[in-house]
């Protein structure tokens, strides 16, 4: 029992370091994602103090020196901000000749060699356990004291920020929603098996010539000749991937999720609820469908409810990128990272066609995480490894990294490959369906080189909007789709065309939302269409 409970005083600092983190992250990050990380540092502890008690050959030594250990490896992260912002600001070093990695190896160095100075100083030193294990009290009640604090205080504000419905308290009532709502579509014919992909951050054809000087008619005429149509007005209805998610796959606008939860609230676990319970999935299950989709490592479009989720091999949730972004791991798994972001692409698209040869008429829908950054892929899919750590920021927030050219190269570069694998795998549904699919390629918002997620007035509206919309509906030759089409009309549009649905097409409108507060939405419906008629007319 002794051993037990000197093993747990040691794992409180870590355990502490894995909550504090999970609390600055809960509005994105699902409880069943720490479970993993909770092990490993479990692992961890474990190892380090059983390595500090055999250097040290004292027990209030070794839970001491592994206190130290995690708050320099948790905080990591922390430190090399630090020394980066001290070396670019106050030296007047260029970024451009000392890089963030460089930094961060550097403060992996000095901080590896103030803990060998420190452990070699306390193995060394005479003190009495007791005054040892004072201290290693006092600094373990106060890392609790610091982690329920920020906790209580981040529930706090959260619950303060709104009177309105709590997000759980939605999750009943869609669930009501869903199940009291009526057959929506009513199938005569054999079901066609339904491909959605979306391509995010892909834009409308004008936005790459106009930003980017990219020319895709080449793979648009592909496209059509392979019978699609190239609709070439659509825009996105919302900015961001969240919210698209979820209004295109209940076919309706979620601006009313806001007044439930309250438009200051920062959780996005309703929208994550309302992707994983939605419309089109509940419908299609009662017409028989089975639904397919893909891993994404992308906490919102995880869809756990699906019949099959396809997976390449092991990869790091949401929650494990932040963490090891965080420690030092992060300097040995960056290549590792965008290798597995690599993987997860190319599984996808490469497996399309396998994901709709399952017993039963297959919804497939698959989300590739591209061409939004990172840019880790060339024109013709060759691996590309950015010289900073990875990251899936977009808009400004890649910009405090990366560059303006390596965004417009590297988006490009990823156009060009996605193009090419796009038309493989079309071209491979095509040939092995019996019954012609139905097949929707759309990007879920625009590339963001001139756009800020926190700030409308900073934002290049015309650039983010304008998406690609390509539809393949043998199944609506009678019934000719909207031009102008956007997603919350998408599935509209499919359950009348192709199931005798009777559903009334929604006003195209868009709406901003900075991602801190994602449900106080901004309609900037009138001034997008301003920002476009500029255009046109310059």
């Amino acid at each position: 029992m002794k051993r037990i409970y000197y093993f747990l005083r040691a794992f409180i600092i870590p355990l502490c370091f894995i909550s504090l983190h999970y609390g600055n992250n809960a509005s994105k990050v699902a409880f069943r994602d720490i479970l993993v990380s909770l092990l490993f540092v479990l692992i961890l502890s474990c190892l380090i103090f059983g390595i500090l008690k055999a250097i040290t050959k004292s027990l209030e030594k070794a839970i001491l020196l592994s206190y130290i250990f995690f708050f320099l490896f948790f905080n990591y992260d922390n430190f090399a901000g630090v020394m980066f912002n001290s070396l670019i600001t106050n030296q007047g070093i260029s970024s451009t000749l000392l890089d963030h990695q460089k930094t961060r190896f550097l403060c992996a160095i000095l901080l590896a060699i103030m803990f060998g100075i420190l452990a070699y100083l306390l193995s060394t030193k005479k003190n009495a356990e007791e005054s040892y294990q004072k201290f290693n009290n006092i600094f373990s009640i106060g890392m609790i004291i610091i982690v329920l604090g920020s906790l209580g205080f981040r529930s706090f504000l959260n619950s303060s920020r709104s009177s309105e419905l709590s997000s759980d308290s939605i999750f009943p009532q869609w669930q009501q929603t869903l199940a009291s709502e009526d057959n929506l579509i009513h199938p005569a014919d054999q079901l066609p098996d339904i491909y959605y992909i979306i391509l995010d951050g892909y834009g409308r054809k004008d936005v790459l010539k106009e930003y980017y000087d990219f020319d895709n008619a080449s793979f648009l005429d592909s496209l059509a000749n392979l019978g699609f149509g190239i609709s070439p007005d659509s825009l996105a209805n919302y900015k961001q991937t969240d919210l698209s998610f979820s209004s295109l796959l209940n076919m309706d606008y979620i601006n009313w999720v806001g007044d439930q939860v309250g438009g200051q609230n920062s959780s996005y676990f309703p929208l994550y609820y309302l992707i994983d319970h939605n419309r089109v999935f509940n419908q299609l299950h009662r017409a028989g469908y089975r639904i397919d989709t893909f891993a994404t490592g992308f906490t919102a479009t995880e869809i756990d409810t699906a019949n099959m989720i396809f997976r390449p091999k092991f990869y790091p949730n949401n929650y494990e990128n932040l963490l090891i972004k965080a420690t030092p791991l992060s300097l040995f798994w960056d290549s590792w990272l965008n290798d597995l972001h690599r993987d997860r692409i190319r599984y996808g698209l490469q497996n399309l066609a396998k994901a709709g040869n399952q017993d039963g008429p297959d919804f497939v829908f698959l989300h590739v995480f591209a061409p939004h950054p990172p840019f880790v892929f060339g024109p013709n899919g060759e691996d590309i490894d950015p010289d900073h750590p990875y990251s899936t920021f977009d808009a400004a927030e890649f910009l405090e990294f990366g560059t303006a050219e390596e965004y417009k190269t590297g988006y490009i570069d990823q156009v060009t490959y996605v193009n090419k694998e796009i038309l493989a795998a079309i071209q491979e549904i095509l040939q092995t369906s019996s019954v012609p699919p139905i097949i929707i390629i759309q990007g879920d918002h625009g590339p963001g080189l001139e756009f800020d997620h926190q700030n409308l007035e900073k934002s290049n509206l015309a650039e983010r909007y304008p998406i690609l919309y390509a539809y393949f509906i043998p199944c609506g030759k009678n019934n000719p789709i909207l031009q102008d089409i956007t997603p919350v009309n998408s599935f509209r549009y499919i359950f009348n065309a192709c199931f005798n649905g009777n559903l009334p097409y929604l006003e195209n409108r868009q709406y901003f939302s900075s991602n801190l507060t994602p449900y106080k939405l901004v309609d900037v419906t009138d001034l997008l269409r301003e920002e476009l008629e500029t255009e046109k007319k310059e």
